[in-house]
């Protein structure tokens, strides 16, 4: 046992050695760390092309449902209606009143975020309800939130937005390094259905 201990510490004692000589080691072990860096950078980009699509996608839904309330012949219409209206509630966040659905917003994605260790430097929701005027009670809210630049945190919140039962969806992300801390900001959009009690639980 003591001979294996020597011999560990011998080893231990000789990569410190070479790390402390060889300059070209040093090098390469911070050019295999900036690999890394840049390999999660572009993950970073693919979610976050791929929730905006997410986002893109949730807008020509409502955008579909919006010439079916001018329609006057409903019976023609009912069956697509139907499926369509069936597909977006399973999307929305339904409250009673408009202050809870913003709260409920925000506290979602505060709690999200503090699941994965990130923590929240600005959280600000704006409402957009002309975005869809034809649909009575249903409305579109921006939430901006910044967090610190932690890649492993901002993968798993990114991966959790993505997979919600309500939607809140990526619009944009930018990266700020020069920032002290390095910042992550993000513009959120999620679709509230205000005076319909929600029966489902949280995303």
């Amino acid at each position: 046992m003591k001979l294996a201990t020597g011999s560990w510490q011998a080893l231990v004692a000789d990569a410190r050695r070479e790390w402390g000589d060889s300059r070209l080691l040093r090098m390469g072990t911070l050019g295999a760390v900036v690999l890394l860096w840049l390999y999660g950078l572009l993950a970073l980009g693919d979610l976050a092309a791929r929730w905006t699509a997410d986002a893109d996608g949730l807008r020509e839904r409502v955008q579909v449902l919006t010439p079916m309330a001018r329609e006057k012949h409903w019976d023609q219409r009912a069956a697509a209606a139907s499926q369509q209206a069936a597909a977006l509630e399973t999307l929305l966040w339904r409250e009673p009143a408009l202050g809870l659905a913003e709260a409920a917003v925000q506290d979602w994605v505060r709690a999200r975020a503090g699941s994965w260790q990130l923590p929240v430097r600005e959280l600000r929701l704006q409402r957009e309800s002309a975005s869809v005027p034809e649909l009575p009670g249903v409305l579109v809210m921006r939430v901006r939130l910044v967090t610190d630049l932690r890649l492993n945190g901002l993968l798993g919140l990114l991966a959790e937005l993505g997979t919600a039962q309500r939607v809140v969806a990526v619009e944009r992300m930018q990266l700020r390094f020069a920032s002290q801390p390095a910042l992550a900001e993000l513009e959120l959009r999620a679709v509230a259905q205000v005076g319909a009690v929600s029966t489902e639980g949280a995303p």
